[in-house]
C-alpha cells in the first residue's frame, strides 16, 4: 500500500472521530438538565390605588425560581385578598409585605399612618398660591409660619420655619396625583400632612396665631436648613444697611425669636393644664357615680325591745323589712 494511501487513511480517521466527538458534546448540551425549584409569588393582575382594598380580581400567582424570590415577597393569595394598599400598586408587578397595611386596617387615610405618627391637615388660601398648585401626594415641604403681632413694635411681622421636610399625604380629598396640577391650583383648599404629635400640636397652635404656607422641596434633597426667621428690616426696602448695624439687627431678631418661643410655651403649657383640669373633673364625677351607688345599697339597723334584739334592713324608697331577732 501506497505511503500517501495511508496518510489519507490516517486523515480520514482522526478527522471522523473529531466528528463524532463534536456531535457527542453537542448532544449533551441539549439534554434537558436539572431545572430550579419555583415558588409561586403573588403578583398584580390590575391596578390599586394607595388606600384601596385589594380584590381577589386584583391578583394572580407567577412562579419564580426559588433564588430569586425576595424574602418580602407574598407567596399567599388568599391572604392578601382584602387588604389595604399603603402604596399605588399597578398590573404586572409583585406584591410585597410593606405594600401591605395591618390585615385589620380599613380602607382611607388612617390606614396609611405610621404607628406613632399623625395626620394632619392645614386649611389656608396661602396654600394654592404659596406653590402654585404644584403640591402632590408624596411630596415633601417645608412649613413656614408669619406672625403679626402688637409685640414686634419694630418689625410688626416674622416668618419663620417652622417644619422641615414634611411629608404631604393627601391633597383635599386625593391621596394620589390625578388631576393637572395648573388645574387645581385655584380649587386646593387644603394639606393633609404626616407629624409627630408634638408637630401636630406646633401645626395647631400656628395656624390659630398666625399664617402657614408650603415650601417644595426637591425629593433628593434630604439635607436639614438652618433659615434664620425673617422680618421686616431683612428686606431692606430702604436698600443695605450699614455693616455696624447689623449686630443690632441679629440681637433684635433673637430677642423676636425668644419672646415668639416663649408665647408657643405658654400657649402649650395652658392646653397642657385645661386638659389636666379635664381629666380631674371626670375623675371625680366618676368617684362622685361610685359614691351615689354605695348611698343607695341596702343599710341594716340593729334594733333593741325590750331584752330582744333584732336587724332591720332599709332600701331608699322601700319600706323597712324586719330580720331575726337575737
Amino acid at each position: 500500500m501506497r505511503r500517501q494511501t495511508l496518510i489519507l487513511i490516517g486523515l480520514s480517521l482522526t478527522a471522523g472521530l473529531a466528528a463524532a466527538e463534536g456531535v457527542r458534546r453537542m448532544a449533551q448540551r441539549w439534554e434537558p438538565q436539572p431545572t430550579e425549584a419555583t415558588v409561586a409569588v403573588v403578583t398584580m393582575a390590575g391596578d390599586v390605588q394607595r388606600g384601596d382594598r385589594i380584590q381577589k380580581q386584583d391578583l394572580t400567582v407567577k412562579h419564580w425560581p426559588k433564588s430569586r424570590v425576595p424574602g418580602d415577597a407574598v407567596v399567599d393569595r388568599e391572604s392578601t385578598i382584602g387588604r389595604v394598599a399603603t402604596t399605588p400598586l399597578i398590573s404586572g408587578q409583585p406584591v410585597f409585605q410593606n405594600f401591605l397595611a395591618p390585615v385589620d386596617a380599613v380602607p382611607g387615610l388612617a390606614s396609611l399612618v405610621p404607628k406613632g405618627m399623625r395626620a394632619f391637615t392645614i386649611r389656608t388660601p396661602n396654600i394654592a398660591s404659596g406653590v402654585a398648585g404644584f403640591v402632590m401626594p408624596g411630596n415633601h415641604v417645608d412649613v413656614l409660619l408669619t406672625v403679626a403681632s402688637p409685640l414686634f413694635q419694630t418689625q410688626g411681622v416674622i416668618t419663620v420655619t417652622l417644619l422641615q421636610r414634611v411629608e404631604i399625604m393627601a391633597v383635599d380629598q386625593e391621596l394620589e396625583a390625578g388631576a393637572d396640577p395648573l388645574q387645581r391650583m385655584t380649587q386646593m383648599k387644603s394639606v393633609t400632612l404626616l407629624v409627630t404629635p408634638e408637630q401636630a400640636a406646633k401645626l395647631s397652635l400656628a395656624q390659630n396665631g398666625g399664617t402657614l404656607e408650603l415650601s417644595l422641596r426637591n425629593p433628593a434633597d434630604s439635607q436639614p436648613a438652618s433659615p434664620a426667621p425673617i422680618t421686616v428690616a431683612d428686606l431692606r426696602l430702604g436698600g443695605e444697611l450699614p455693616d455696624e448695624n447689623r449686630s443690632d439687627r441679629e440681637k433684635e431678631k433673637q430677642e423676636l425669636i425668644a419672646s415668639i418661643q416663649e408665647k408657643m410655651d405658654g400657649r402649650m403649657r395652658e392646653m397642657q393644664r385645661n386638659l389636666d383640669q379635664a381629666t380631674k373633673m371626670l375623675r371625680e364625677a366618676s368617684q362622685a357615680k361610685v359614691t351615689k351607688k354605695s348611698a343607695n345599697s341596702e343599710l341594716q339597723i340593729r334594733t333593741l325591745r325590750g331584752t330582744h334584739g333584732g336587724l332591720v334592713f332599709v332600701r331608699p324608697g322601700a319600706e323597712m323589712s324586719h330580720g331575726s331577732r337575737e
